[in-house]
């Protein structure tokens, strides 16, 4: 079975640049101020995989956080609230 959809592996190539970019742009994580490795993604990666305004530097720990402590997560605005994923 496929990990991927033929549309998302379309779109890893475009992903992968803009993560590039974004940490280029901002270093460090948004979250804790530690060195940024990857993209946060505020409001999920549905629909707007590649919707940059929706992309905060992060750090694995801070990235982690959002998945294991949504509640917490969305409290500190580090996650976005259910359902305020259109914009």
């Amino acid at each position: 079975m496929r990990r991927a959809s033929k549309k998302r592996l379309k779109e890893l190539p475009q992903l992968a640049k803009l993560v590039r970019l974004k940490l280029r742009v901002q270093p460090t994580c948004e979250r804790c101020g530690k060195r940024a490795t990857c993209v946060h993604h505020w409001a999920g990666r549905r629909w707007n995989l590649l919707e940059v305004r929706f992309f905060k530097s992060s750090c694995r720990k801070c990235n982690q956080f959002a998945r294991e402590h949504p509640r917490q997560a969305i409290a500190e605005g580090w996650r976005a609230p259910i359902g305020i994923y259109a914009a």
